[in-house]
C-alpha cells in the first residue's frame, strides 16, 4: 500500500507540479510539458505530483499550559 506525504485528496496545483518551475521575476509557473506560463493555483490534466515542491501548512500556534509540581507528581510505590 502506498502512503502519500500529505494525505490522497491533494488538490493539483503548478506550484507543486513535477513539471512546473517558477519563474523568479515575475512569480509565474513555467510549464515544461504545456510550454506556457500558469498562475500558481492553476492546474491542467498533465499535473504530476511532486512532494518535494510542497511547502506543508504551518501548525497552529497553541500556548503551552503551565503545570503545577502537584499536578505532574508521579506517584511512585
Amino acid at each position: 500500500m502506498k502512503k502519500y506525504l500529505f494525505g490522497t485528496d491533494i488538490t493539483p496545483s503548478c506550484s507543486y507540479c513535477a513539471h512546473g518551475t517558477l519563474n523568479e521575476e515575475t512569480g509565474m509557473i513555467d510549464c515544461s510539458r504545456r510550454k506556457k506560463t500558469f498562475s500558481p493555483n492553476d492546474s491542467c490534466n498533465k499535473f504530476l505530483y511532486s512532494p518535494i515542491k510542497r511547502i506543508p501548512k504551518k501548525n497552529l500556534n497553541i500556548q503551552s499550559i503551565n503545570f503545577s509540581d502537584p499536578d505532574v507528581k508521579i506517584d511512585e510505590e
